[in-house]
Parts: structure tokens; sequence; C-alpha cells
């Protein structure tokens, strides 16, 4: 029974690690969805919208790991 404790509190620590992770990737995804249906919606075409999302997502990913790189805050 206490192994099932011992396995029980490394998943939720592993979830909740998992969770944090994920969280950074949310704003590049948002920005590339929100890119690429722009696109679409301007008729650009669906290979267009595709490239032009997975570029602003890609943007967005390194310009904010560029910045956190940068900053060095402390309250990072």
């Amino acid at each position: 029974m206490t192994i099932f404790l011992i396995l029980g509190a490394v998943a939720g620590l592993y979830v909740l690690a998992l969770l944090f992770r994920l969280a950074s990737y949310a704003l590049p995804v948002y920005a590339g969805l929100t890119c690429a249906f722009l696109l679409l919606r301007h008729d650009v075409g669906h290979l267009g919208a595709i490239l032009g999302g997975l570029a602003a997502g890609i943007a967005t990913l390194l310009i904010g790991q560029g910045l956190v790189a940068f900053i060095r805050s402390p309250m990072l």
C-alpha cells in the first residue's frame, strides 16, 4: 500500500512538471494558429496559411526563448 502512495506522488509531480513544460508552448501555438486562420481568411491558400502559421509560431517561440535568455530576471 505504501508503494502506491509513493508511485502516486511521483506521478503527480511528473504531471505537474509536464503541465509547466507544455504551458511554455501555448503562446507560440496560439500565435501560429491565429496567423494561419487569418491568412486562410484572406485567401492566401492552404499551403500559404500553413507555412505562414508555422513561421509565426516558430518566430514567437524563438523570440520568447531569446528574451528569457537575454533578460535573466530573478523573477523568472
